[in-house]
């Protein structure tokens, strides 16, 4: 037991002696040193840090105001009888409806209503309606196609 102590203070005395060698300022030179260069390397590139979070403005994107109703029918799809129908823009979808379109309808190659999301062909005829539904279940637009 007494042979461990005396290897363990045998250890101890050279890492003693050196710490005692050394200089205890020497971190706060290097430190000092550090803090110089680091303000002689860029000391404009500080003043531009400190204004960029103004010049970012707002982190919150407004939000965007629902949609209007819009009469959009294109006057040149006169082929398929969509200029004629513009009074139903604007009207929520319903068989009702869907009955008074077919009614007033003129379109030689049928109608096609489109809500959202529905499957429909990709083949484009002039003489067809298509009637365009939004997710609100709004008739929006009346086109050839």
């Amino acid at each position: 037991m007494r042979s461990s102590r005396l290897l363990v203070l045998a250890g101890l005395i050279p890492v003693i002696a050196l710490s005692a060698c050394s200089r205890s300022d020497n971190a706060s030179e290097l430190g000092a040193s550090v803090d110089r260069l680091a303000t002689q390397a860029a000391p404009s590139e500080a003043a531009p840090a400190a204004e960029a979070p103004a010049a970012l403005g707002p982190a919150v994107s407004p939000v965007a105001p629902p949609p209007q109703p819009v009469i959009y029918t294109d006057p040149k799809s006169a082929s398929c009888g969509a200029p004629g129908l513009t009074s139903f823009i604007g009207q929520a979808d319903s068989p009702a409806v869907r009955e008074q379109i077919e009614a007033a309808a003129k379109s030689p190659g049928g109608i096609r209503f489109a809500p959202p999301g529905s499957a429909a062909t990709t083949d484009y005829r002039t003489d067809r309606l298509n009637v365009m539904i939004d997710v609100t279940g709004v008739i929006r637009d009346l086109r050839c196609g």
